[in-house]
């Protein structure tokens, strides 16, 4: 990111909402610009917040947005093709225009984490640099949104931020329109058409009030501006700054003075890191996630200070390279570092459970053969209905000493998880049909060699499958009703190395939206027929994760006034 153009001159300034918003033109008249500088109706897609001071070359404050389009950038064209629009780290984003989601990646790109809409209006928005961390998708995107999703025109999709060829103190949205109809833009088309000036919109929208949050948008004075929601104190919120820094302060919180052993898993591999948390749990080892290529520069601080025995990697070395493993050893030479599992998934899970039954004791028990575990689904054709019963079931085993097996909705058995079960008494699916299909709990129970050994424990959504576990764990005597944690529901990167440290507490997981959204309301009933009275209701992720509302509204159902 270049600084803002020390020609740029000030124009105005959008008072009444606390963003000052600098606006100038320095473009020059170049032949065919009516193409490609024309006004767009459009949301601004920055949500109205106090003023960033960035200094500007000639010393002056030049909080906002400038006519940047022209700058001279290092890319194929030399010019920058966008508007930046200056707002501290978290702020949100918001969807100019409504449409589909393009472009959302798993990998960051070099110029950092982006999400493109596909416009109703046949245009295409590109929204980069959000996020603050190269390594992890958190904190660049809402976390209920994927590729495929529809967006409408205001919506909040993500968060300002400084990722990729960004400067971290000068943190901004980098801001595209491309048009397939304009042809007349410096330096042709790319893939997407050609490029329109955004800063005539964004003006307009200004002027028009169109701005998320702000009065004009909200229809209020300064009078009567909705007050900003305040938390419980007794609310404790357990996170970092992405997923690999949450699992650092769960695990700090589970081995303050160190640990024998540490479980390693890849951050954005659910289904392993949901079977590891049984055996870190029976271990009493905390969990850290990481990337796949490398260490987390935060876990491999916090490996150091654990200086554990031996580190266990989960997985193959498609999830956790060889890199991950020597850099391990470099840092740790007196820990036994192992690997447990393979590159699938299935086969991973089985492994592990036998390692569980080893450490629960279950192996040897062979007058009563008191092997139990549960099924969860490990792979679904909507990645979004993959996790969540494995990652509830995860947390139910670390209290119970039950292993997860994993299985595909309606796929044949995995010929791991069938051999595994071939050993086992008795075991429950978690989730219901639309994730475990009726066809594989059948040869399930054929595996298990007998139909009464498998029953299921299923809601109507994800939260209520949370609930229907949560209520079994009560009923057991496993878990403290008045020890509550929260974990969104919609993403699964906060809580995947929650179990130890939760079951270590015991602790009562609960899946929630988390956005203050509808699904909140069965667990916030639930929680009033539980009648709590919880000292502390621990939430795992920040408020892109559970909302500060959500939050609120959680701390005022578990601990009544």
């Amino acid at each position: 990111m270049t600084r803002l153009r020390a020609a740029a001159s000030r124009v105005a300034v959008l008072a009444g909402i606390g963003f000052a918003l600098v606006l100038a033109s320095t473009a020059p008249a170049l032949a065919g610009s009516d193409d490609y500088e024309q006004t767009l109706d459009l949301t601004f897609p920055v949500e109205a917040v106090a003023a960033q001071e960035v200094s500007g070359p000639h010393g002056y404050d030049n909080p906002g947005f400038t006519n940047d389009f022209y700058q001279s950038r290092s890319n194929s064209c030399g010019l920058h093709r966008a508007t930046d629009v200056f707002a501290p780290h978290d702020t949100k984003v918001h969807a100019a225009e409504g449409g589909e989601i393009i472009e959302m990646p798993e990998t960051r790109p070099s110029y950092g984490w982006l999400i493109t809409v596909r416009g109703d209006d046949g245009r295409h928005y590109r929204y980069i640099h959000l996020g603050r961390d190269d390594s992890n998708r958190d904190g660049a995107y809402r976390a209920d949104l994927g590729r495929g999703d529809r967006v409408e025109r205001g919506e909040h999709i993500g968060y300002v931020g400084s990722s990729g060829n960004a400067s971290a103190g000068n943190p901004h949205l980098h801001f595209e329109i491309m048009d397939p109809a304009v042809t007349a833009t410096p330096c042709s088309h790319d893939r997407l058409g050609g490029y329109l000036n955004p800063y005539f919109s964004l003006v307009d929208a200004v002027e028009r009030g169109d701005v998320p949050g702000s009065e004009a948008d909200a229809g209020t004075t300064a009078d009567d501006t909705p007050d900003e929601i305040e938390v419980p104190d007794h609310v404790v919120r357990v996170a970092g700054a992405d997923r690999a820094e949450t699992s650092v302060e769960l695990a700090e919180r589970l081995a303050p003075d160190g640990a024998d052993e540490v479980v390693l898993a890849a951050g954005d591999a659910p289904a392993e890191a949901s079977v590891a948390g049984p055996l870190a749990a029976a271990r009493e080892a905390p969990m850290l996630l990481t990337g796949r290529a490398e260490l987390h520069e935060r876990v491999a601080e916090a490996l150091a200070d654990l200086d554990p025995d031996r580190v266990t990697l989960v997985g193959g070395d498609e999830l956790l390279g060889s890199a991950v493993r020597d850099e391990v050893a470099d840092l740790l030479p007196q820990a036994d570092t192992q690997r447990l599992g393979t590159n699938d998934p299935f086969a991973t899970a089985a492994q592990i459970a036998e390692e569980v039954w080893a450490e629960t004791d279950a192996e040897d028990d062979a007058e009563t053969d008191a092997r139990r575990a549960l099924l969860a689904v490990g792979e679904h054709d909507d990645p979004d209905r993959a996790w969540p019963d494995a990652l509830a079931a995860g947390w139910r085993g670390a209290l119970t000493g039950e292993p997860v097996l994993l299985v595909e909705h309606e796929a044949a058995l995995p010929e791991a998880t069938a051999e595994a079960l071939a050993d086992v008494r008795e075991a429950t699916i978690v989730g219901g049909t639309a994730a475990v299909s009726d066809a594989i709990a059948d040869q399930a129970a054929e595996a298990l060699g007998d139909a009464d050994a498998l029953d299921r424990r299923a809601g109507v959504d994800r939260y209520a499958t949370g609930l229907a576990l949560a209520d079994d764990v009560l009923a057991d005597g496993l878990a403290d009703q008045d020890r509550p944690w929260a974990t969104t529901g919609r993403n699964y990167a906060d809580a995947l190395g929650a179990a130890p440290t939760v079951a270590d507490e015991q602790g009562l997981l609960l899946l929630v939206d988390g956005d203050a959204a509808g699904s909140d309301d069965a667990v916030a009933e639930w929680l009033d027929e539980a009648d709590l009275d919880a000292d502390e209701v621990m939430v795992i992720g920040g408020p892109a994760a559970v909302s500060d509302e959500a939050a609120a509204a959680l701390g005022s159902a578990a601990h009544p006034e």
